[in-house]
């Protein structure tokens, strides 16, 4: 009989990649991720990205890319119609 796998810890960064059975690089705009791309991050990279109000998990590397935001410290913030 065998015993399960131990869950793979992988360093800030990077996610374990279970079908390539390794550790790889989260996309540059996040700090740390469960997936490669932007819209996989827990936490985006402060010096590249910025969250998004609203979307749970997504980085971006610019405000004006997201019609109706603004850039509010480091997150993109919706834009209030008055």
């Amino acid at each position: 009989m065998f015993a399960a796998p131990a869950t793979c810890q992988c360093k800030s960064g990077f996610y374990f990649d279970s079908s390539a059975d390794k550790c790889v690089a989260c996309d540059p705009l996040c700090s740390e991720c469960y997936g490669g791309s932007a819209s996989e991050c827990y936490s985006c990279n402060s010096a590249l990205g910025y969250s998004v109000e609203g979307k749970t998990n997504l980085c971006v590397s610019s405000c004006s890319d997201l019609e109706g935001y603004f850039k509010s410290g480091s997150a993109c913030k919706r834009k209030v119609d008055m």
